[in-house]
């Protein structure tokens, strides 16, 4: 769908978010991106591992 809509710089991420969390250093954004409070941080920075609902 992506590559329809002219995206060519993807990749498809077998393990989901539970394989990206095995890794500390990877990207994660937190909140809502259209909105003042959205944070960019690592998966190692998060407090529990997991991004708040």
């Amino acid at each position: 769908m992506l590559y329809e809509n002219g995206y060519d710089n993807i990749s498809v991420y077998g393990g989901g978010w539970y394989e990206w969390l095995m890794h500390d250093d990877y990207p994660v954004q937190v909140g809502d991106p259209a909105s003042a409070d959205c944070q960019h941080t690592t998966v190692g920075e998060l407090p529990t591992g997991k991004a708040a609902k």
